[in-house]
């Protein structure tokens, strides 16, 4: 089970994915090296970190839906079109 440093850590990564080690050591409350740690040998955090960031991925997708249909209902379809080509 993650501690709860670990925990904020994978938020952290999350809401600023180029955070440095150094600033995540830093807002956590650990050593850098530590950091390091957990994300070349914890198995658990690095499952943890990339189960997050799926449901976040999820998350904004739906946004990104909802937002789309919103734009088309409100008759922007070029607004719609825009979020579906910048998607790929």
């Amino acid at each position: 089970m993650l501690k709860p440093k670990q925990k904020n850590c994978i938020e952290a990564m999350i809401a600023n994915p180029t955070t440095s080690n150094e600033k995540l050591a830093e807002i956590v409350g650990v050593n850098r090296n530590t950091i390091s740690d957990w994300k070349r040998n914890n198995q658990e955090f690095k499952d943890a970190y990339a189960k997050r960031l799926k449901e976040v991925w999820e998350e904004s997708e739906g946004i990104a839906v909802k937002t789309m249909r919103n734009l088309a209902e409100e008759g922007c379809f070029n607004a719609a079109k825009y979020i579906l080509d910048s998607c790929g």
